[in-house]
């Protein structure tokens, strides 16, 4: 849904899927998704990244993770 709502240009939509895909799985990144996702097709595999990333999906597991760790 988050992919979908992102290249669809849905922000709010996009936001709020993505809130409960961070819910479910808090450590998904765009490079955890590339290592589990079924999509073959390495164009199409590529699009549904671009979804992830549109609806704010970050690209690794540290940057999706930085507002959770405190630095002080």
């Amino acid at each position: 849904m988050p992919a979908a709502a992102g290249m669809a240009t849905s922000p709010d939509v996009a936001a709020a899927a993505l809130r409960e895909l961070r819910r479910a799985q808090p450590n998904v990144s765009i490079a955890w998704v590339r290592g589990r996702v079924p999509i073959q097709d390495p164009a199409e595999l590529e699009d549904y990244l671009e979804g992830l990333r549109r609806a704010g999906l970050d690209q690794s597991l540290f940057r999706s993770l930085q507002p959770y760790i405190s630095t002080t």
